[in-house]
C-alpha cells in the first residue's frame, strides 16, 4: 500500500507546491489592498474620538483653480511661447519697447553671450507643452523635467565656458562686461571652478556637464551615441579614401568616380593618346586593337612537336611503342595584349591587363620508360583475369595517364569493365577511369592517376588560341585535357554555380581562378561583379576594382540587399529584353552596336548598354544561416 500510495503523495506534494506559488503570488494583491485600506479604517474609528468626516476631505478647489483644472500645459505653453517671443523681439531687435528690452537685458544678465539662444528654446519649450506630455494612445511622449534639466545643464555649463573664456569678469563690473561674458550664471558656476581647478580645469568640468546634458535632454546614451556616430562616419572614411585614391587616375571630365553604376571610370587609356585627346575625338569609334609591343615567347612550352600515339587507324603498328606527352599549345604562345570587342557608345578605352604579369608552368618532365613498364604490367594484369588485349599507345596528361588498349578477337568490352578493382589492384592506385571505348578510336582507354602531377597555371590557359578564340568575356580558365588542350567554361551558359568539396580541395583557388580570367580578358563595359565575402578572408584583395558595382560586400544584412537588388535588376532586364523583342544580353548589345536601338527621348526612354553581372559569394553557408530569407 506504501508502494502504491507513494506517487500520489510526490504529485501532491507537487501540486501543493505550485498550490502554494500560485497562492503565495494572489495574496501579494491583497496585500496591497489591505495596507491601502488601514487609513480608511484608522479614518473610520477616527470619528468617535471627535473628528467629523468633513474634517478628513481635501478643501474644495477655488474657482480659478477649477477654470485651469486640466489646462495646466496649456497656460504654461502659451506663457513660454509668448515669453519666447517677447524676449526674441528684445534681443533681436529691439522691437518690444520697455519691457522687452527688460527682457534682453535680463537674459543677458543671466547666460550672457547665450542670451540669442534663449528665445528658440522658450519657444520650442513652450510648443512641447502645447502639444502635451502624451499622444493618442496615452503613451508619454517625452518628460518635461528631464529636458529641462538637461537643457538647463548646458546652458549652465556653455555660460560658465563663456565666462572662461571672455575675460572672466567679477562682481561689481560692469552689467555690459556680464552681458559680454556668460552672465552672472557664467560667473556663479566660473569663479569657484576657476578658483579651485584653473580654467583648463574648470573648461574640462563644463564639457563634462554639457554631455550630461545631452544624455538627459535626449536620453540616448554615450554608447549609443558613439556608436551612430563611428557607423556614419565609416562611408565618409571610405568617400575619402576613393576620393584619395582617384587623384591618381586619369577620368573623363563631368563623370563621378563615386557613381560607380552610371559612370564608369577608366584607369587606364591607350598609350598612343592622352585621356582629354582621346575623349574628345567624337569622330572616331575609339576600338583600338591593344597589342602589347614587348610580348616575349613563354617560357611554358616547347618547340618539339608533338608525338601522336601509335596504332591509329590508317598506320599500322609499329614495334616501338610512342609516348603521347602532351606539352600544351604547338605554336609558341606570346604574351600577348587580349583583344576584346568594346562598346562604341564608350568615349573611353579600356586596355587589358598584360598577360606577362600572370606565372606560367613548367615543362612537365616525363619518364618514358617508367609509364610504359606501368603499360607492360596493365597489359599483364588484364592477361591474368583471361582478358587479352594489346598495348597501342599511352597519353601522359597534367594529372592522368591514359593507356590505350586494343582488344584481341572474341574478347568483349564488359570484361574489362568488369576488372575495374583489379585493374587499380594491379597498378597500385586507389582508382582509375575506364573509357570503353575511347571516343573515335577502336580502343579502350584505362586512365590511371599520375604519382607526379604537372601544376596548371592560370596564364597558360589564358595565353592558349583557345582562350583567343573565345569571344564571350564569361570564358573562364578551366584547365587542361589529357590531351595538352586548354578547356575554358562559358558561365553565360550556367547561369548558378555551386563549387564544392572538402577542405583543402581548391574551392578559392578554382574562385580565383574565375575571378582572374574575367579580369584579364574583360572590361569593366562587359562584366560588372558583386562579390560577397562574409567572413572578410577572400575576396578583400578585389577592392578597388572597377568591374565592382559596389565595394565587397562583408555584412551579411547587407549581403542580402545586395542580392536583393539583383534580383529586382534581373527582373528589369527581363523586362527591356521583352519590350525590345531579344532572347538574351548578346543580341540586345549586337543590336544597340549597330544602332537597331534607338532612344525615345520624348516618352523618356533611353537605352544603354548592358553589361553581365556576375555575383560570387564566399561560404553561402554561413550566409543562409545568417540571412536566410
Amino acid at each position: 500500500m506504501a508502494t502504491k500510495q507513494s506517487p500520489p503523495k510526490r504529485s501532491t506534494s507537487k501540486s501543493s507546491a505550485k498550490a502554494g506559488s500560485r497562492s503565495s503570488s494572489t495574496r501579494k494583491a491583497p496585500t496591497k489592498n489591505s495596507t491601502a485600506k488601514k487609513p480608511a479604517a484608522k479614518r473610520g474609528s477616527a470619528a468617535p474620538k471627535g473628528r467629523s468626516s468633513a474634517a478628513a476631505r481635501p478643501p474644495a478647489p477655488g474657482p480659478v483653480r477649477e477654470a485651469f483644472a486640466g489646462h495646466g500645459h496649456d497656460v504654461w505653453g502659451v506663457a513660454l511661447v509668448a515669453l519666447g517671443l517677447l524676449t526674441a523681439l528684445g534681443v533681436y531687435g529691439n522691437l518690444a519697447g520697455p519691457l522687452g528690452r527688460g527682457l534682453a537685458e535680463v537674459a543677458g544678465a543671466l547666460v550672457g553671450g547665450l542670451r540669442v539662444f534663449l528665445p528658440p528654446v522658450l519657444v520650442v519649450g513652450g510648443a512641447l507643452l502645447l502639444r502635451g506630455p502624451r499622444d493618442a494612445q496615452g503613451t508619454p511622449r517625452f518628460s518635461a523635467g528631464r529636458l529641462g534639466v538637461g537643457v538647463a545643464l548646458i546652458f549652465i555649463a556653455v555660460s560658465g565656458l563663456l565666462h572662461l573664456t571672455q575675460g572672466r569678469p567679477e562682481f561689481g563690473m560692469p552689467l555690459d562686461d556680464f552681458i559680454a561674458a556668460g552672465g552672472y550664471v557664467g560667473a556663479v558656476v566660473g569663479t569657484p571652478l576657476e578658483k579651485a581647478l584653473a580654467v583648463w580645469g574648470a573648461g574640462l568640468v563644463f564639457i563634462a556637464l554639457i554631455v550630461v546634458g545631452l544624455v538627459i535632454a535626449t536620453g540616448v546614451s554615450v554608447r549609443t551615441a558613439a556608436r551612430k556616430t563611428a557607423d556614419g562616419v565609416k562611408p565618409v572614411q571610405g568617400a575619402m579614401k576613393r576620393g584619395m585614391g582617384s587623384l591618381f587616375e586619369l577620368k573623363p571630365e563631368g563623370e563621378d568616380c563615386d557613381d560607380v553604376d552610371d559612370a564608369i571610370v577608366p584607369i587606364l587609356y591607350d598609350g598612343s593618346s592622352t585621356g582629354e585627346d582621346a575623349l574628345d575625338d567624337e569622330a572616331e569609334p575609339m576600338l583600338t586593337e591593344l597589342i602589347d609591343p614587348d610580348g616575349e615567347p613563354a617560357d611554358s612550352f616547347d618547340d618539339e612537336s608533338l608525338l601522336f600515339v601509335a596504332g591509329s587507324d590508317d598506320e599500322p603498328v609499329a614495334d616501338e611503342l610512342d609516348i603521347h606527352v602532351p606539352t600544351g599549345d604547338a605554336p609558341p604562345a606570346k604574351s600577348e595584349q587580349l583583344t576584346m570587342p568594346l562598346p562604341k557608345e564608350r568615349k573611353v578605352n579600356w586596355k587589358l591587363p598584360s598577360l606577362k604579369m600572370l606565372d606560367r608552368s613548367v615543362a612537365q618532365q616525363v619518364d618514358k620508360k617508367m609509364v610504359e613498364d606501368r603499360g607492360r604490367l596493365l597489359e599483364a594484369a588484364l592477361a591474368e583475369h583471361g582478358v587479352q588485349t594489346k598495348l597501342v599507345g599511352m597519353v601522359v596528361g597534367p594529372t592522368v595517364t591514359r593507356y590505350e588498349l586494343e582488344l584481341l578477337p572474341g574478347v568483349k568490352v564488359s570484361k574489362v569493365t568488369s576488372l575495374h578493382k583489379d585493374i587499380a589492384y594491379a597498378m597500385a592506385s586507389p582508382d582509375v577511369r575506364i573509357l570503353a571505348p575511347i571516343p573515335g578510336k577502336q580502343a579502350i582507354g584505362v586512365e590511371v592517376p599520375n604519382d607526379n602531377r604537372q601544376l596548371v597555371a592560370v596564364g597558360d590557359i589564358l595565353a592558349s588560341p583557345e582562350a583567343k578564340a573565345a569571344k564571350n568575356p564569361l570564358e573562364v580558365a578551366i584547365g587542361r585535357d589529357i590531351n595538352g588542350r586548354s578547356v575554358l567554361a562559358d558561365l553565360s551558359k550556367m547561369p548558378h554555380i555551386l563549387i564544392a568539396g572538402a577542405t583543402d580541395a581548391g574551392k578559392s583557388s578554382c574562385i580565383n581562378s574565375l575571378l582572374t580570367s574575367i579580369l584579364m580578358r574583360s572590361t569593366p563595359d562587359q562584366v560588372r561583379l558583386i562579390l560577397i565575402d562574409p567572413k572578410r578572408v577572400e575576396l578583400g584583395q578585389y577592392n578597388r576594382l572597377p568591374h565592382l558595382l559596389t565595394q565587397v560586400v562583408t555584412n551579411p544584412k547587407k549581403a542580402a540587399n545586395a542580392l536583393s537588388w539583383t534580383v529586382k535588376e534581373m527582373e528589369r532586364r527581363y523586362d527591356l529584353l521583352s519590350e525590345c523583342g531579344f532572347r538574351d544580353i548578346d543580341g540586345y548589345n549586337s543590336a544597340f552596336d549597330r544602332g537597331e536601338v534607338v532612344d525615345q527621348p520624348e516618352m523618356g526612354i533611353e537605352y544603354n548598354r548592358l553589361p553581365y553581372i556576375l555575383v560570387v559569394v564566399d561560404e553561402l553557408n554561413d550566409l543562409m544561416m545568417v540571412a536566410a530569407r
